[in-house]
């Protein structure tokens, strides 16, 4: 999507001064490190669109299956265009070519976490902080994540 016209965040902007308004999805560069955030709600629709059971052996919880399909797609939102509309115009931003080293998917599903061994991509979903007052941190130096609660 474009970025939020200046005169809606202007009064933001002038009330904090270093703030940053980055787009969906954000990618942040720390040293060698590429860490992409994406704020999207996909575990739904790819649950309803799924032809076969989402929880196998090979990925025991939902989060575990919706992060595997991501990487191995290679594209942020794997939906078919009919269900996820794209802007054309910046559909580059949702390829993931290479695989980040680390990916946060930010949905309104619980917390979870694991390392996606095959792509050395620690992948994460900080959870809703307004659930349970549960949220999820990553230490970019050592690319641990931390999953708290208040």
């Amino acid at each position: 999507q474009p970025p939020l016209p200046l005169l809606l965040t202007q009064k933001l902007r002038e009330t904090v001064p270093n703030c940053v308004l980055s787009s969906n999805p954000c990618r942040i560069r720390f040293l060698s490190q590429e860490i992409v955030i994406f704020r999207h709600d996909l575990q739904s629709p790819m649950l309803r669109l799924a032809r076969l059971p989402a929880v196998t052996d090979e990925t025991p919880d939902l989060f575990h299956h919706l992060a595997m399909t991501v990487l191995q797609q290679g594209c942020l939102c794997p939906l078919p265009i009919t269900v996820q509309p794209v802007y054309w115009a910046y559909d580059h931003a949702l390829r993931l070519y290479s695989s980040p080293h680390t990916l946060i998917l930010a949905d309104s599903t619980l917390q979870a976490s694991f390392p996606f061994a095959d792509a050395d991509c620690n992948c994460f979903n900080p959870g809703s902080f307004g659930m349970k007052g549960t949220f999820g941190g990553y230490r970019p130096a050592g690319r641990i994540v931390e999953l708290c609660s208040i």
